[in-house]
């Protein structure tokens, strides 16, 4: 079961409904790369999140769409970005998961709570690279 609370993250994610990308456990992402990839992963189109995370786009990229309830509005093909909700909710309807793990641990209060492949979701895609105040940072794409 990926945890990225054991790579290194506190409690976030991204999970939408309906949505292209399930983007994973991101807290504590003062990671310059990861919220730039974020922004390519929406390729032009929305990037759903509540008004909480979307205080780390600053300023906020073209796209940027905040809502309370964002996971509703999210249409197909649209990012969204969890960080405060649990994506066991909207994990059964998402057209993809992105987890995003680093190479420290942090304390958390709460963890990645989905086991994916017991819930039909493959490992299609990993990459790492380095961020500005990580030395690695891993990339996983998972699809149904």
């Amino acid at each position: 079961m990926p945890s990225v609370s054991t790579t290194g993250t506190g409690c976030s994610s991204t999970a939408a409904g309906r949505v292209k990308t399930v983007t994973g456990y991101l807290k504590n992402a003062g990671v310059r790369v990861l919220r730039a990839d974020l922004v390519r992963e929406a390729g032009g189109g929305p990037l759903w999140m509540n008004a909480y995370s979307a205080r780390q786009f600053d300023p906020p990229p073209e796209g940027l769409r905040t809502a309370e309830d964002f996971l509703e509005q999210a249409g197909p093909g649209e990012v969204c970005f969890l960080e405060t909700e649990d994506p066991a909710a909207w994990a059964d309807q998402a057209e993809g998961l992105i987890v995003y793990r680093w190479n420290r641990k942090y304390p958390a209060d709460c963890h990645f709570p989905l086991d994916l492949e017991a819930r039909g979701w493959r490992l299609e895609e990993r990459e790492e690279f380095a961020g500005s105040s990580h030395e690695k940072i891993t990339k996983e794409v998972y699809k149904r």
